[in-house]
């Protein structure tokens, strides 16, 4: 089998195409995997993470930070340090982003300014998703949340589903 079933119908791996790409597709699934391989003390969505970085990109890059990780709505989370060690997962996360980038009339790869709000919002959720309580071996303990005022929502699926097709509709039009 070379296909997901997904909300709206099908994902086809062998042949990625913007008629396999549906932003329904992308939210539904983005509202149900889980950042930080599920090994978070609460639940963050990749959908609310991407939301939130559309929201704090500038605007000329905000849809672009919505979609940041959409196709993670397919190919699932992996963990940055395994995603390192699969260079074969790396091309078809790459290809799939070309993809959903042509769909959506992105450019691929993005501005810069994507990755490293990303990257701030991971320091930033950092801080409130882990409550690890033991001998120190994170190195992350000592950073700076560059958003210390943010307060992430931790919002169930079916909001995280909402808010984003919410946001991608306010981008689009």
């Amino acid at each position: 089998m070379d296909f997901i079933r997904t909300h709206t119908g099908k994902f086809h791996f062998d042949k990625i195409s913007s008629n396999n790409i549906n932003i329904e597709d992308i939210a539904w699934g983005l509202s149900r995997v889980p950042r930080y391989g599920g090994q978070s003390d609460r639940v963050l969505y990749v959908g609310e993470h991407s939301y939130n970085v559309s929201k704090f990109v500038k605007a000329k890059n905000a849809l672009a930070g919505l979609l940041h990780d959409a196709s993670e709505a397919f190919l699932g989370d992996i963990v940055t340090p395994l995603k390192t060690n699969l260079p074969e997962y790396k091309v078809i996360e790459e290809e799939t982003m070309k993809v959903i980038c042509k769909t959506f009339g992105l450019h691929w790869p993005f501005d810069p300014e994507v990755k490293i709000v990303d990257k701030n919002m991971f320091f930033c959720e950092y801080e409130q998703v882990f409550n690890y309580r033991g001998p120190s071996i994170d190195p992350y303990e000592n950073m700076t949340n560059p958003y210390p005022n943010f307060i992430i929502k931790f919002w169930g699926k079916k909001r995280v589903y909402n808010k984003f097709m919410e946001r991608f509709k306010e981008l689009i039009n």
